[in-house]
């Protein structure tokens, strides 16, 4: 699920970049802030998964049996190659904006190339502190460059992957 929905907004942001641009080269590519080997103008990362409430949830279902969808919220870092010049990157990170500005909502119903086992994905931008971002950029090991975060909110079809992360023996929960 995780990569998958990287996968998805990565080629749908990037195909939409390059019509932008006019380019045939890829515009952004899944890695990190430090990587040497992504020459792209842009990277994506992945910078936090909340995992909330995961272990409820799999209790909740073993014990209902029900198929319930599976909600994550995975946080991702849209940042400039710092081999750019500062102005060139915040011209791509501004275009890559403007886009996720008017892709608030993915569905199998508007996307066809949509992951079948992902049923939505909704972005919006993550507003952070200057305090916040410090920590962020410190915790990555990288000098800041112009970035923005946004939450991806993922709806997961019941069943589709989902392994339960507790089992129900008697009345007592034993951790697997």
């Amino acid at each position: 699920m995780l990569l998958d929905t990287l996968r998805f907004i990565h080629l749908t942001l990037d195909t939409a970049l390059k019509h932008t641009f006019k380019s045939r080269d890829a515009m952004i590519s899944i890695a990190g802030v430090t990587s040497t080997t992504s020459k792209t103008p842009l990277r994506l990362s992945l910078v936090n998964i909340d995992a909330e409430h995961t272990q409820h949830v799999a209790i909740s279902r073993q014990r209902s049996g029900s198929s319930t969808p599976t909600h994550k919220k995975l946080f991702v870092l849209i940042s400039a190659n710092p081999e750019l010049s500062y102005d060139e990157g915040i011209r791509y990170l501004e275009e890559a904006m403007a886009w996720f500005e008017s892709h608030e909502v993915f569905s199998q119903q508007t996307y066809v190339n949509l992951p079948k086992h992902i049923e939505r994905i909704t972005t919006e931008a993550y507003s952070q502190t200057l305090e916040g971002q410090s920590v962020l950029w410190q915790g990555l090991g990288a000098a800041y460059q112009p970035s923005v975060v946004y939450q991806l909110r993922v709806v997961v079809a019941a069943d589709i992957g989902v392994t339960p992360a507790v089992s129900i023996e008697g009345d007592r929960e034993v951790m697997e």
